[in-house]
Parts: C-alpha cells; structure tokens; sequence
C-alpha cells in the first residue's frame, strides 16, 4: 500500500476529486454504493451481467483517506476489485 500511496501522493494536491473505481459481482451492488451514500455513481454491467462496475468521483482530503476507503471495502467485500 505504501507504493500506491505515494503514487497517489505525487499525483495530487491534497484535498483532490478522486474517482474510485469497484468491479463486484451484481448481488453486492448495492453493498458496494452505501460506501458512496452522498455521491453521484455511474454503474455499467458486464456484458454476461454477473458483475458491476462502479465509477464515483469525490473530494477526498488525503491519500490515507483515499487508502482507508479502498480498506474497509475489501474488509466488508472481500470480492471486490478496486481499479
């Protein structure tokens, strides 16, 4: 993780809009957007329609904020990728 913070670091100037990006399976969907509950999600299925990609961009203070979000996802869906 300390790499990706750091890329993150030299890539923005703290507080940043940031665009998360997920990919889930369709039944964890909406597990996924209560991650996101005041922000504007894009979602677009996959073409076989078992997963879910999700696109949401908001301000964000801090690479270890961007960091923990990515964290308590994986923690509460464990299948989900972040791009």
């Amino acid at each position: 993780m300390q790499s990706l913070k750091d890329a993150l670091d030299q890539e923005y100037n703290w507080p940043a809009q940031y665009t998360f990006k997920f990919v889930v399976p369709i039944s964890r969907k909406d597990d996924l957007a209560n991650f996101f509950p005041q922000q504007l999600i894009s979602w677009k299925e996959s073409r076989t329609g078992k997963y879910s990609s999700l696109t949401c961009t908001q301000t964000m203070m801090s690479s270890e904020e961007v960091l923990a979000i990515y964290e308590e996802v994986k923690s509460h869906i464990p299948e989900a990728i972040g791009l």
